[in-house]
């Protein structure tokens, strides 16, 4: 009985252990020591995301409609080229796999993660959009074309992935009105937000 006892209250050490570390993980701050930015992270599966739009000012990249306040809330927008190296040290711009790994952890179907120019899944964009217990916090910060065409913020989302094909990157959209995740290429001109995921 005695060792019947001792098994359950390492059982619940453990657990708890684990939780406690999940949740210092969820809570950890990221200090971007170039201007002194803070942001939150979150860990999910073995992956650590910044839970916050990037903020960094580089040469293109801009506030929506050059309005500081926006980039406050959405963090700035990045043509492809500057979001690649826009990242702080230790941290780096995702590909289209660590996306793809992110989602199927949220239970996207195999058959889905490859799909082009569609909606894709089930609700993993509305985990991401939503969950307050997953803590990813999408912002709806919209985009920029060129040559200055600013669109759809509090609508939807667009992120730079780091993989490029032909000229061309992917990236990751959300709406939302939808539960799914948008996944296709666009040309490196194009502005989106940026979401660093640690080395």
């Amino acid at each position: 009985m005695i060792k019947t006892l001792f098994k359950k209250v390492l059982f619940v050490f453990v657990a708890f252990s684990s939780l406690t570390a999940f949740a210092q993980n969820n809570n950890e701050i990221l200090l971007d020591i170039r201007d002194s930015s803070n942001y939150k992270t979150v860990t999910i599966a073995n992956q650590v995301w910044m839970a916050q739009n990037l903020n960094f000012k580089t040469d293109k990249s801009w506030c929506y409609n050059k309005k500081a306040e926006n980039c406050k809330v959405f963090g700035r927008l990045y043509n492809w080229d500057a979001a690649i190296t826009a990242c702080p040290a230790g941290w780096h711009l995702p590909s289209d796999q660590e996306w793809k790994q992110l989602e199927t952890y949220l239970g996207m179907a195999e058959a889905d993660l490859d799909k082009y120019d569609k909606w894709r899944g089930t609700d993993q964009g509305s985990k991401l959009l939503n969950d307050t217990t997953l803590g990813f916090n999408i912002l709806l910060g919209g985009y920029r074309n060129p040559p200055a065409n600013n669109n759809l913020i509090n609508i939807q989302a667009f992120f730079w992935t780091s993989t490029e094909q032909n000229g061309v990157a992917w990236y990751r959209q959300f709406y939302k009105d939808s539960k799914q995740v948008f996944r296709r290429t666009r040309p490196k001109s194009w502005s989106f937000s940026v979401r660093c995921i640690k080395d």
